[in-house]
């Protein structure tokens, strides 16, 4: 992340991105709650996306497919057999 901080540092207003992409994909976020002593307590919480859903360092490394073929084919087979583009559900 801070190589990608910095990269953005020279660039106007897209520091917002940077924080998206860091707070969905990567870290995840701080949330602060009060405690019975008053004090602060700061929680952590997991990115939406963990790194192992979509980062394809090792699957690259172990010869696996890096796309979501599968996935394609998997919505392609129910959108033949379902034949409507937006069911309700």
């Amino acid at each position: 992340m801070s190589l990608l901080s910095n990269y953005f540092k020279s660039l106007e207003g897209l520091d917002d991105i940077l924080v998206y992409f860091d707070s969905t994909y990567v870290n995840g976020t701080y949330k602060s709650t009060i405690t019975e002593y008053d004090t602060t307590r700061f929680l952590r919480h997991p990115p939406i996306f963990l790194p192992r859903m979509w980062n394809v360092y090792n699957a690259t490394k172990e010869g696996y497919g890096r796309t979501n073929n599968v996935s394609e084919e998997f919505n392609n087979k129910l959108k033949s057999i379902v034949k409507i583009k937006h069911p309700n559900l």
